[in-house]
């Protein structure tokens, strides 16, 4: 009798123990108000759970930070959790709206003894023009900088010589191609750099060196690159950086039959620069998610199809703006440009593009968030993972995962 119980004991521990990811389908809604849980299992714990909307403003389903699917409070039940919110409010701030700025009065506006912006159909305008008398940067019209001679100078186009950062006009970075002069710097656009180009910054003090520790060990890791066409450099010495490929995943579905699953990712780490285009592989390990498949998925890398949508979306939809490369961009701190605001407060999904980017390629936890938000149903979206769409469901069908 004993050896039968430890025989059956040891079955329900197997099955209790596989790696077989859950499936989150949709139930039925229940509309009244006193709703109180917002997912329910079936008998089988890796089997469905059926999921809800739950009712009434900012309520969601409750789970634990880590926002991993075992993770998820059983009997899950909606609590009321504001999420963070993408659409800011504007806080007026006393003259920290610069040239083409989002403005309510004139007192939004940079005010200077050189420089009395006004505003203008809820946008700042400065009178100062190429020449003028200036003190500080933002006292310039847009696409200007004040010079060591304290006049506005017309910001440098791609390829002119620059010293600092700020000398480059938006969208451009000031960068020292290596190979082509050691003492020349150069205004670069964004996502211009071609694999295998080694560059350095020439404004030292307006970038966050990477630390260098790996680097006595030869241990190069992936870097995420807006001077790079591939979106990845790898840092090879203190101010000395080369463009290489992103890492992507061998597998472009990206969905394993259970979680654990060995995912290839192709990577380009030689420590050689002379080998910038020699690839490696290395495995990661697939995580199960808020899914309706019952699949696992492998982490969303940069080099990805998917990830590069989202960036290059973003990055197509900013360039569309007339923006100052002196605004903060924030509304909290009464500066951000007007073209970027009204484009928030109408939730454009182009923007929340690059958070999807962020969240699921760039952040700590980006592999679990991938894993989460692939492959949602609908109900899942506006329940178990809502903090993360938090609204935006334009694009829904376009994101979620699906072969």
């Amino acid at each position: 009798m004993k050896y039968k119980l430890a025989i059956f004991v040891a079955l329900l521990a197997l099955v209790y123990t596989r790696d077989y990811c859950r499936v989150y389908s949709c139930g039925t809604v229940d509309d009244s108000d006193d709703l109180e849980y917002c997912a329910q299992r079936d008998n089988n714990d890796f089997g469905n759970w059926n999921v809800q909307q739950c009712v009434g403003e900012n309520m969601f389903c409750k789970t634990f930070a880590s926002k991993a699917p075992g993770a998820l409070q059983y009997p899950a039940r909606c609590e009321e959790i504001k999420p963070e919110v993408y659409q800011k409010t504007f806080t007026a701030s006393l003259g920290t709206g610069v040239d083409g700025d989002y403005c309510e009065s004139y007192k939004d506006c940079h005010r200077s003894y050189y420089s009395k912006g006004v505003c203008q159909d809820n946008v700042c305008k400065v009178p100062t023009r190429e020449g003028s008398k200036c003190k500080v940067n933002i006292d310039c019209p847009m696409e200007h900088f004040c010079n060591s001679k304290s006049r506005c100078t017309e910001a440098r186009k791609a390829g002119q010589n620059c010293t600092k950062e700020i000398e480059c006009e938006t969208g451009h970075s000031c960068l020292r191609l290596v190979e082509h002069d050691k003492d020349e710097n150069i205004c670069i656009p964004h996502n211009y750099l071609d694999d295998g180009v080694l560059f350095a910054f020439a404004d030292t003090g307006y970038f966050r060196e990477e630390k260098t520790d790996l680097l006595e060990a030869k241990q190069l890791k992936p870097i995420f690159s807006p001077y790079c066409e591939s979106i990845n450099h790898v840092q090879l010495g203190k101010n000395l950086f080369q463009c290489r490929k992103a890492d992507t995943n061998l597998n472009s579905d990206l969905s394993r039959k259970s979680k654990g699953n060995n995912c290839i990712i192709q990577t380009y780490t030689n420590e050689d620069p002379q080998k910038y285009d020699v690839l490696i592989n290395k495995t990661e390990r697939s995580l199960c998610g808020f899914n309706k498949d019952n699949r696992a998925w492998c982490p969303l890398k940069a080099g990805d199809k998917m990830a590069q949508y989202f960036y290059f979306n973003w990055v197509d939809r900013m360039n569309s703006f007339k923006c100052s490369r002196f605004t903060q961009n924030d509304p909290e701190s009464g500066s951000i440009c007007h073209d970027y605001y009204v484009a928030m407060q109408n939730k454009d999904e182009d923007l929340f593009s690059y958070y999807k980017f962020q969240a699921t390629v760039v952040n700590e936890d980006s592999a679990q968030v991938w894993a989460n938000t692939a492959n949602n149903n609908k109900c899942v979206a506006q329940s178990l993972t809502l903090d993360f769409w938090n609204g935006h469901y334009a694009t829904f069908e376009e994101y979620t995962y699906s072969k």
